[in-house]
């Protein structure tokens, strides 16, 4: 490379390396706020699933956790490593109580149409 032209070329490296590490800087700093936003979301919707195992009427609780968990997979985007595991396990343990809930109300159901068919006989 020509002497004239070396000190234009170094000069243009640097100043695009330390733009790249800019940028990179930037990209970290957004994803570090999007996994926070996406934090505070997911704990919102944990929270609600928690209030949905207290609720008495089963299949709306079912509903609606459909819907939380649609929200979960579809609309947010993923936490910090950190968090991942452990919001995941409340929210599961959550959802293990309205599914058991759903399950007992399906026994209970069954029960009364087998009452009701040995009565119609």
């Amino acid at each position: 490379m020509p002497r004239d032209k070396y000190n234009n070329a170094w000069n243009s490296y640097h100043h695009h390396t330390e733009l790249f590490y800019d940028f990179l800087h930037l990209n970290r700093d957004l994803r570090d706020l999007d996994f926070k936003h996406n934090l505070e979301k997911k704990l919102l919707i944990i929270e609600r699933a928690e209030e949905l195992t207290k609720d008495d009427n089963v299949m709306r609780s079912f509903r609606e956790l459909q819907e939380l968990h649609k929200m979960w997979k579809e609309e947010l985007g993923p936490v910090g490593k950190e968090h991942r595991e452990v919001i995941w396990d409340r929210f599961k343990a959550a959802t293990k109580i309205i599914n058991d809930k759903r399950q007992v109300y399906y026994k209970e159901i069954d029960k009364v149409y087998e009452v009701n068919l040995e009565t119609q006989t």
